[in-house]
């Protein structure tokens, strides 16, 4: 059953909210700026769609104030990190992808931390 249930959460994830085709445009537009603003657009927009995965699936989400509970700053899904964990332990993300989007996840801090001091030729 609960195979069942995490198949059927994947296959609604996968169908919801994430248009490949939306990607090369997406590459297109990020390529003219500069490093620090490629990797923080493009995480915020891959957040945005991860977010809206959960979203999807959450079943009392329907007023603003319920979803500043769940996503607002004190919710327990407010970080990025938070949603990453709860995506790998409901078996969405495996753990390689888990520890991909962690490392990417951790690129976004540095340059949000060191905005502009940070470059891709950087270790």
């Amino acid at each position: 059953m609960y195979d069942h249930q995490v198949d059927a959460a994947r296959k609604e994830v996968d169908d919801k909210d994430f248009e490949i085709d939306e990607l090369p445009q997406t590459f297109r537009r990020l390529a003219a700026e500069t490093d620090t603003a490629q990797v923080l657009v493009f995480c915020s927009y891959f957040e945005t769609k991860f977010r809206s995965a959960f979203r999807h699936n959450l079943r009392h989400v329907d007023t603003p104030a319920e979803e500043e509970s769940v996503f607002g700053v004190s919710g327990p899904l407010s970080t990025f990190s938070s949603r990453i964990t709860l995506a790998f332990q409901l078996g969405w993300i495996s753990q390689s992808q888990r520890d991909r989007i962690n490392a990417f996840r951790k690129i976004r801090n540095e340059f949000a931390h060191r905005a502009y001091a940070t470059s891709y030729d950087d270790d």
